[in-house]
């Protein structure tokens, strides 16, 4: 079986700087996927060899040439050519194949409807049965019946965004016809690469500013990442997260993303909320509050990183999960926050460590196992008072004089006076059981 044309190169004494008198072709042929080993249990795949993962089996179509140097079998397999990459495939799709030293390999699927989906293109999948190019359904029978029902998807697009690219204002614009928005004559498109059910991996930039996001799960008509996939990751050179996503919409209602701890409905403690604070900047008590501080946190524009899920699970598995930050870390909930440990929990500050709550207990949750708390300056006064009216009552009791009948008493040679001096002390003392660090409400 040949793999190659060879064909003699007249009037020309180089290719590629080097000098040759002919050179020589790889053939690829137009084919249709008739079998898939997508698992050890594929039916093309009886001996469960692992090592035939994406490999494929072919048959011609009407663009397989007849007088082709690879001559097709429905059982011979073909391999991706690429070692470290395998699109997607099923059978109807259209790929391209080639013979390489006696072993085949495929590129494809051929991107016959410039969709991530799968595109039936009939005059690539019916298939040349006779001379008089009937075409059969039989041989279409194992066609997966997931991707029959699925939604059309468009591929990605990159639409004008004046903001991020021309930040200076530089380029030449022109208003659309029909949105009426600024757009440019052309801007750089971005590497991507895109799964069939709204999946992709853009590699791109807008001006100079490269981005990197990853996105899953976008609605079938979506032609552009949004911060309200199921799924995106995003890392930004310039610009903020909304410029980045600046026609959002929810519930076809205009969005702006922020924080999902202030998106529920009865906000009462935020993020935003605690952060406006003085001391939630790392400020004194008393200080300056933030008065722009929707600014401070979704105004950010330079290098940032963000993930946007349903939900998110951080799990260290063997060993130490580590959360730094140069300035401050903020940990919000729409509802409740929990922390739990095995054995230590330990808080080191070198100021201040704050507790705003109607209510905290401590040691139990269970009102019955627990005692109330009480007011070191509440307590003090209340105890000053007590030693007072004690050291009132051994005045009137060492200057008490009672009737009897060699007639009054002369006062007692004052029997308590010990116990005046001793209230008296713990009386001076009652400033040592307020703590120094310490306060509560």
């Amino acid at each position: 079986m040949a793999e190659l044309f060879k064909k003699h190169i007249k009037n020309r004494d180089y290719i590629l700087d080097k000098p040759v008198k002919q050179t020589d072709f790889l053939q690829f042929t137009p084919a249709t996927i008739s079998g898939v080993v997508n698992s050890s249990e594929s039916v093309i795949n009886p001996t469960m060899n692992p090592g035939q993962s994406n490999m494929i089996t072919v048959k011609p179509n009407i663009w397989t040439p007849s007088d082709t140097l690879i001559r097709l079998s429905n059982t011979k397999k073909y391999k991706p050519i690429f070692r470290g990459f395998a699109d997607s495939v099923e059978i109807g799709d259209s790929v391209l194949i080639t013979m390489i030293g006696g072993e085949g390999f495929y590129i494809g699927p051929i991107n016959v409807g410039n969709s991530p989906t799968s595109v039936t293109d009939n005059n690539l999948v019916n298939d040349i049965t006779n001379d008089k190019n009937e075409v059969t359904s039989d041989d279409m029978s194992g066609k997966s019946s997931i991707n029959s029902n699925i939604t059309h998807r468009n591929r990605l697009t990159k639409e004008f965004n004046v903001d991020l690219d021309d930040p200076t204002n530089t380029l030449k614009r022109k208003k659309h016809p029909v949105t009426g928005r600024d757009v440019f004559t052309d801007i750089l498109t971005d590497m991507t690469m895109e799964g069939r059910y709204g999946n992709s991996i853009n590699i791109g930039s807008r001006n100079i500013f490269p981005h990197i996001f990853i996105s899953n799960g976008r609605d079938g008509g979506q032609t552009t990442e949004s911060i309200n996939d199921s799924s995106i990751f995003g890392m930004i050179e310039f610009g903020t997260i909304s410029q980045h996503f600046n026609r959002e919409q929810l519930d076809d209602i205009d969005y702006e993303f922020k924080l999902a701890d202030e998106s529920i409905a009865d906000v009462k403690n935020s993020i935003k909320g605690t952060y406006r604070q003085a001391v939630g900047r790392g400020n004194s008590i008393g200080g300056e509050d933030d008065t722009d501080i929707d600014t401070t946190i979704y105004g950010f524009d330079k290098p940032q990183t963000f993930l946007n899920s349903e939900r998110i699970t951080i799990n260290a598995r063997k060993e130490n999960l580590f959360l730094s930050a140069f300035q401050h870390i903020h940990l919000g909930s729409g509802n409740t926050m929990t922390f739990s440990t095995s054995k230590n929990t330990l808080f080191n500050t070198a100021d201040t460590f704050i507790v705003n709550s109607p209510k905290v207990k401590i040691g139990s949750q269970v009102d019955e196992e627990t005692e109330p708390l009480v007011l070191g300056d509440t307590l003090k006064d209340k105890l000053d008072e007590l030693c007072t009216a004690i050291d009132g009552l051994i005045t009137a009791l060492n200057s008490h004089t009672h009737p009897s009948p060699a007639g009054p008493t002369g006062p007692p040679v004052a029997p308590f006076q010990p116990n005046a001096q001793a209230i008296s002390s713990v009386k001076g003392a009652l400033q040592e059981i307020l703590s120094t660090q310490n306060r509560t409400t």
